[in-house]
């Protein structure tokens, strides 16, 4: 086990080896012990805006620390994106930039539930809403165009090096 700390409150997390960020087949012990601390910060970064409402909400230790472990449980380090449609991408890119404006109008942010939700409740409620705003037949156009816009820059781009 690892202590990770977050704002000054420190969290149990399993070790690298348990994750499978060890040396061996593919990376080096440096490599691994780089991609356990890159997977540490991404987990921290994702949980600091919930911590501290649960702080600011006087939720114990305890509880922050469950919840810590519950999101770490969870955590998937990189999702992966070979394969993937590249529309469809660039339209849920899209969607999130436009929820991320909307929230903003009104002072609010992606990551932070809003009063009454769990962060589970409220990552749900922002996936469910990118999806929509993504299917959306502008946003789609409008991805179509930004893959076709930079289709054609790379290409013109091309040099003969």
């Amino acid at each position: 086990m690892k202590l990770l700390s977050i704002d000054r409150d420190q969290y149990e997390m399993p070790d690298a080896v348990s994750l499978g960020l060890i040396e061996g087949h593919v990376c080096s012990a440096t490599e691994a012990a780089g991609l356990y601390q890159a997977w540490c910060q991404g987990l921290a970064n994702n949980l600091r805006p919930t911590l501290k409402r649960m702080k600011d909400q006087g939720k114990s230790p305890e509880e922050r620390a469950a919840a810590v472990a519950d999101y770490a449980a969870k955590y998937t380090f990189a999702s992966p994106r070979s394969g993937r449609d590249p529309v469809k991408i660039e339209a849920l890119a899209l969607a999130k930039a436009t929820i991320v404006a909307k929230l903003a109008e009104t002072g609010r942010k992606i990551g932070v539930p809003p009063d009454g939700y769990s962060a589970d409740e409220w990552a749900a409620k922002v996936k469910a809403n990118i999806e929509t705003v993504a299917a959306h037949a502008d946003t789609i156009k409008l991805a179509r165009k930004h893959v076709a816009d930079k289709q054609r820059h790379s290409t013109a781009a091309e040099l003969d090096l």
